[in-house]
């Protein structure tokens, strides 16, 4: 192991799903979680007896640094760790590795999962992708070699790359779920189960494995279908929020196919 101990800061999804993962891994060392808000200790206690609960405010001890908060609490934290040996190292998608420039410590760098994560679910963690980046080389193949530890996958992005994906990673995960929800409230409205829609949602993901999804795309939007888009319109009229995003998606998949809706059909018909 690289690192003499491992320290969590912070104690909500992210937090949680890592030192589990850490502490099956790494069941020889032991693992600090700071948890100054309290929120989930009860769940962390029970993790393993490796596992050990603080509510310090300044860190002391050398080894690596996950600061696992919030994006505006990242900088703040991070100050607090004194130790000259300690390695750094956050889990935001969006937040530039210098956040963590300018302290005690002089190793710092990314340690992103690409993954939602629930308290309420076990997360797969054999095949989560983690985008690594450090400031200078050796902290960047120390936190690869950690990452692939925990789940095999990982990649060096620099904080542009993380970015990019993290815009990507909320469209295809954070809208898509929103457009669950949205559909779970219209079925709800008109007297429906949301299971009726899951044999088609996962039909939709599973597509993904063989077309891209530019190519699986179907529905009334890529076929130009306007009299049966102009009858859902009239649908929603009474449900702003919904004819509102509505409207949007089918404009964008509209002009995302303005010449190629031959090609499309042909592929998806």
């Amino acid at each position: 192991m690289i690192f003499p101990h491992i320290s969590i800061i912070g104690s909500g999804n992210v937090a949680y799903h890592l030192t589990r993962r850490i502490s099956e891994i790494y069941s020889d060392i032991n693992i600090t979680v700071y948890s100054r808000s309290g929120k989930n200790n009860k769940l962390f206690s029970q993790i393993s007896g490796q596992v050990h609960i603080s509510h310090e405010d300044i860190f002391h001890q050398p080894g690596l640094y996950i600061v696992a908060v919030k994006d505006n609490a990242i900088t703040s934290v991070s100050s607090q760790i004194v130790h000259p040996d300690a390695t750094v190292c956050h889990t935001s998608g969006s937040v530039n590795q210098d956040a963590l420039s300018g302290h005690a410590y002089t190793k710092y760098g990314v340690l992103y999962p690409l993954q939602t994560f629930s308290i309420e679910r076990d997360v797969n963690w054999s095949d989560i992708p983690f985008l690594i980046n450090g400031n200078i080389s050796e902290t960047t193949n120390d936190l690869l070699e950690f990452a692939r530890s925990l789940s095999g996958v990982a990649i060096v992005a620099d904080d542009s790359q993380r970015k990019s994906t993290h815009i990507a990673a909320v469209f295809a995960n954070n809208f898509t779920n929103h457009m669950m929800a949205l559909a779970e409230e219209w079925l709800d409205m008109n007297e429906l189960e949301f299971s009726i829609l899951r044999p088609l949602i996962l039909e939709t993901i599973n597509k993904l494995n063989t077309l891209s999804p530019k190519n699986a795309q179907t529905g009334p939007a890529i076929r130009h279908d306007d009299p049966v888009i102009n009858m859902h319109l009239k649908e929603l009229e009474k449900y702003p929020a919904h004819l509102k995003v509505y409207r949007a998606i089918t404009a964008s998949i509209k002009e995302m196919y303005l010449n190629q809706t031959d090609k499309i059909w042909e592929i998806n018909s």
